[in-house]
């Protein structure tokens, strides 16, 4: 399958990322802010993702935008004790 490139949004970052779904993007994006930001970064429940390429052929940008969520991102970054803690803030909330 060939990479895409997405426009990743989540609480105060917004970053580019390649990845073969929105999913895999998303993922490659909080690794990269991460490893910049740290302790520091800010993380919502959902992360909202452009496809880009998709994007560019045609300009009807809410078909092309997808939310993931973050518990599913920060597991597969290999934070699963965070993404556990924030599934538990978010059930505790509903």
């Amino acid at each position: 399958m060939k990479k895409k490139l997405y426009i990743i949004t989540c609480a105060d970052w917004v970053v580019m990322s390649e990845g073969i779904s929105p999913e895999a993007a998303a993922t490659s994006a909080f690794e990269k802010v991460m490893a910049v930001k740290g302790e520091n970064m800010q993380i919502t429940p959902v992360i909202d993702t452009i496809c880009y390429s998709d994007l560019m052929e045609d300009h009807e940008l809410e078909q092309y935008r997808e939310r993931v969520a973050s518990t599913e991102i920060l597991a597969n970054a290999g934070f699963h004790d965070s993404a556990r803690s924030l599934k538990q803030i978010i059930d505790s909330n509903k």
